[in-house]
């Protein structure tokens, strides 16, 4: 038992995992008796230290701050927990998976350790196998035009809106300059700006890897100009959020070959992916991920995405609710805050936590303008802004900042998450056939994401579409293991505050399917 909540000793254990590693071949109130002796008698064992074992209705944790998880002296020549035998399958899985972790190459003293069993160390855990790559991220951004201009005064402007995107979401070291040695991840982004007719600008970007150049992404976009550069044009913002995810994976890609170890733009890259397939078990893989990330490179934006995880969790149910710790949550927000005040992605995740979590919606709306003040490319911005209005009862103005986050993230791998929170705003504006294409579009693209089939069913309901309700409805109950109608329609507590406040719930075609 000690093993088992030791190993990865920040992530609190489930009573039924626990109870699954070492009674998987009893019934279920056989095994929950052993695992309640168990903790009884570990806890008695203890003496003077039983509080160090944290035992809750529905978790079970040691308290980290007073435990230090020390890796095999032997630097892996011994065998992890050896001598150990379970006779339980469950048990004997997850030795072997632990074993083989720990029998990986290890840093020195000091580093991160090198087995699951990691060392806690302020509040980051420690990540396992893992070594910092001595590698240095880098990425120019080159403006092609030379002389004085409005093409070069428009390439200025817009390198200063990406400069802002890639440090506020990379590991990296950003330069304005040509690179002056070559170096093994680095990346150079060519900017060039053209007049493409009267009264037009044009702006083309070459995206290009290391000393090669091979050409990784390339793309355009041609806006009138109307006087100043257009920097601030929608079209334009858009485009250096599309940049911005092409640079990213451009380096990920790029340190990932360089790399034999893994390092911590890699692992935040892989974590964003999973948070956003909205899948409750890949979504705490992310959580894991992120915390691997910061101990090897401690940058606010991984505990800004572990505080959006969160957020995520709480809404959409995920764990219980008593299972999400508020003191860590605050902890993560205020770490990310001191490391980083000035990033807007930091920002809006404490936006939304404020709004979403903390029920502290002036402070959650003065976050959200000061996230968009300082990044208007951010769509995560304007959604936390348009989230907070919302509540806040001003839904056309909330729907405005929404469809303008959807524009800006249009080609975002992950745009099903703006879709979904423009087809709130359609709901509770009354613009129902345009909230039905969103959340169908959301649904497209993340078949099991719970939020947009809640509001297919009811939507499709109010058009007289019984079967593609009860397909929704029928869908849902797959994804969402405790999900009933009746529950959706009843329980004030169930996230569907758009569809009950624009009364959607109340139609009588989706009472009728129940």
């Amino acid at each position: 038992m000690l093993a088992l909540l030791a190993c990865d000793a920040l992530r609190p254990k489930a009573r039924t995992w626990l109870q699954d590693k070492l009674w998987s071949n009893r019934d279920r109130d056989q095994g929950a008796a052993s695992l309640r002796q168990v903790l009884s008698q570990l806890r008695r064992d203890l003496g003077p230290n039983a509080d160090i074992l944290q035992i809750g209705r529905t978790r079970v944790a040691l308290d980290p701050v007073r435990i230090d998880v020390i890796a095999d002296p032997g630097n892996g020549r011994r065998e992890f927990l050896e001598g150990m035998d379970v006779r339980d399958p469950e048990f004997e899985s997850w030795l072997s998976s632990e074993r083989s972790a720990f029998a990986r190459p290890t840093p020195e003293p000091g580093g991160a350790v090198g087995s699951a069993a990691g060392r806690a160390a302020d509040g980051a855990l420690a990540a396992p196998g893992f070594a910092a790559p001595d590698r240095t991220r880098v990425v120019h951004l080159l403006a092609h035009t030379s002389r004085d201009g409005p093409e070069r005064l428009f390439e200025t402007l817009f390198i200063d809106c990406l400069e802002r995107s890639l440090s506020e979401t990379l590991v990296a070291e950003i330069y304005r300059h040509p690179p002056l040695v070559d170096q093994p991840a680095q990346i150079v982004v060519a900017v060039q700006a053209y007049m493409a007719g009267p009264g037009e600008i044009g702006l083309r970007l070459a995206v290009e890897e290391g000393a090669t150049r091979r050409a990784v992404w390339s793309g355009r976009r041609i806006v009138r100009m109307n006087g100043a550069p257009p920097v601030d044009h929608l079209d334009i913002l858009s485009f250096v959020t599309e940049t911005t995810e092409a640079v990213a994976d451009a380096l990920v890609l790029r340190v990932r070959r360089q790399c034999e170890t893994a390092d911590a733009a890699v692992l935040g890259r892989i974590a964003v992916r999973k948070i956003f397939s909205m899948r409750p078990a890949e979504v705490a893989q992310a959580d894991v991920l992120l915390a691997q990330a910061y101990a090897l490179d401690p940058r606010a934006v991984f505990l800004a995405w572990r505080v959006q995880l969160r957020v995520i969790q709480r809404m959409e149910r995920h764990i219980p609710e008593d299972d999400i710790e508020h003191d860590g949550l605050v902890r993560l927000i205020s770490e990310a805050l001191d490391l980083e005040p000035t990033n807007s992605l930091v920002l809006s995740a404490a936006a939304n936590s404020m709004v979403l979590v903390e029920d502290d919606l002036p402070a959650g709306v003065d976050l959200a303008r000061r996230s968009l003040a300082l990044n208007t490319a951010n769509p995560f911005a304007w959604d936390c802004l348009s989230i907070a209005l919302l509540m806040d009862g001003k839904a056309e103005e909330a729907h405005r900042l929404q469809m303008r986050a959807c524009t800006l993230a249009a080609r975002s791998p992950i745009r099903h998450f703006w879709d979904m929170g423009a087809c709130l705003t359609s709901v509770v504006t009354g613009r129902h056939d345009a909230a039905l294409r969103l959340a169908q579009a959301a649904s497209v693209m993340v078949p099991d994401f719970r939020p947009p089939l809640r509001y297919m069913a009811a939507l499709h309901a109010a058009r007289g579409e019984a079967d593609r309700a009860a397909t929704a409805l029928e869908r849902l109950g797959r994804a969402e293991a405790d999900f009933s109608l009746d529950r959706m329609l009843e329980d004030r507590s169930y996230p569907v505050a758009a569809l009950r406040r624009s009364g959607l719930l109340s139609n009588h075609r989706l009472r009728d399917l129940l």
